[in-house]
């Protein structure tokens, strides 16, 4: 016997299946509250290191230049668009725009201790992205003439001498003994350099100054550069170095210092070297005329070719 009529039976089985239905949509929501909370916890977890790489890839990088001698970057100076100065230790940072990029320059002073805090400097406080490093040097290789210009691929400190804890050469602690300049970024500058010399040289400074220092037919050289705090003037001790480092093309005093620095930062640098003497002297000239009217024009003219080729 039917105790409940059809209708009832039918009804129980409707409010049923409601119940089933009202359970399953719980479910289902507090299954999609979970994910999003995962979701948006991982978002919130990835999201500046997402931001951070794609600030990173896309900004404008800001430029350090710096040089040994202050006229070496006077030209550039002049051309600073609306330059802030900030001294610190002693040393003037002008900011502002150079060439359309935002560049800090300073005069460092001479040897590696005075390259090595500037170039820190530049980094902790103006937040440079990159280091150019202008100036002068005298040669090594005999086939450089005055002139020409020394591009470095590697860099080392010619009076680090650490025996017998470390052999000569090495640098403590890092167990090194080249810094390595930034591949890509050598190839823009030698063909800045390059270009500078075929297109810009001649209307830039005057054959006759040009004759005046024996600068004939520069060329441009990617080479080892040697660095200490010596000025060295003696052929002896230019040729000891070349049996011990024979691939070395000049020498000079802050680049390796700078280069060590930049590793360390883990940011790429260059170092633009302008012959001022050939390796046997054999051509004497006024080294402050030099600098103030050839490699203060190099300088300048190198930097301008360079800049438009340097991407964010």
């Amino acid at each position: 016997m039917d105790l409940f009529p059809k209708s009832y039976n039918r009804f129980k089985l409707t409010k049923f299946h409601l119940w089933i239905n009202l359970a399953f949509f719980i479910l289902l929501f507090i299954s999609i509250s979970s994910v999003r909370a995962n979701v948006y916890k991982s978002v919130e977890l990835t999201t500046p290191n997402i931001i951070t790489i794609l600030i990173k890839k896309t900004k404008t990088p800001k430029i350090g230049i710096m040089g040994a001698l202050n006229e070496e970057i006077d030209l550039l100076r002049d051309d600073l668009k609306k330059p802030i100065i900030k001294t610190i230790a002693g040393r003037k940072y002008y900011s502002g725009t150079l060439y359309g990029r935002d560049t800090t320059m300073v005069f460092s002073g001479w040897g590696k201790v005075a390259a090595a805090s500037t170039t820190t400097t530049l980094f902790n406080v103006f937040n440079v992205d990159m280091i150019i490093f202008t100036g002068v040097a005298g040669a090594a290789n005999p086939t450089l003439n005055i002139g020409d210009i020394v591009l470095a691929n590697k860099l080392y400190q010619h009076d680090m001498d650490a025996r017998p804890i470390y052999d000569k050469y090495i640098i403590p602690l890092l167990d090194l003994i080249y810094f390595h300049s930034d591949k890509d970024l050598l190839n823009i500058a030698e063909i800045a350099a390059k270009r500078f010399l075929s297109e810009d040289l001649k209307t830039e400074i005057s054959p006759k100054l040009l004759a005046k220092f024996f600068i004939l037919n520069p060329k441009v050289a990617i080479g080892t550069i040697a660095s200490g705090d010596q000025f060295v003037t003696d052929i002896k001790k230019v040729q000891a170095l070349l049996i011990e480092q024979p691939t070395t093309k000049a020498i000079e005093m802050e680049g390796a210092a700078i280069a060590q620095v930049c590793h360390e930062y883990d940011k790429p640098f260059i170092v633009f070297r302008i012959i001022s003497d050939k390796a046997d002297h054999s051509a004497a000239i006024n080294f402050q005329e030099f600098v103030k009217k050839i490699a203060a024009y190099y300088s300048r003219g190198f930097i301008k070719r360079l800049y438009p080729q340097i991407s964010n």
